[in-house]
């Protein structure tokens, strides 16, 4: 492994890489409406516990020595992949949410008018009203008749 002051530098590099890459979905989500701003905000929202559990172990690295150093390393390395690995999960998952958005949903079939062809599901929740009764023959028709 790399000195601890030359592990702390590209940390420092990648962490500020990090923090660009966050402040763009930040930005992002400023734009969005919706379902997809909520989600933006929830998700920006773990990202920020990952940067702060990174942070500490940076911190923590940084005023360490010798073997404590490099064991320092190793748990500062992990928290770095974990902490990528969300970022990565978010984008991802928050990309596709717009996609899904942005694809236009396909229109409901249209079935027959009789409540028999439509599956059960699609059936209407009133009975259908029942036909009138032919009309009777009135008294005087009756009596006209041959």
């Amino acid at each position: 492994m790399a000195t601890n002051a030359e592990y702390l530098a590209g940390m420092q590099a990648h962490l500020k890489k990090w923090d660009a890459d966050v402040d763009l979905l930040l930005a992002k989500s400023k734009k969005a409406d919706g379902e997809i701003r909520t989600a933006y905000e929830r998700r920006l929202k773990e990202l920020r516990l990952c940067r702060k559990a990174t942070q500490k172990s940076f911190d923590e690295l940084r005023v360490v020595t010798g073997a404590a150093g490099e064991k320092m390393q190793a748990g500062v390395q992990a928290s770095w992949e974990a902490m990528q690995a969300t970022l990565e999960k978010v984008s991802s998952d928050i990309e596709a949410m717009i996609e899904r958005e942005a694809t236009p949903t396909k229109a409901a079939p249209i079935y027959a008018a009789t409540a028999e062809a439509m599956p059960a599901e699609a059936a209407p929740t009133e009975a259908a009203p029942t036909p009138a009764a032919p009309p009777q023959a009135t008294p005087i028709q009756q009596e006209s008749a041959p």
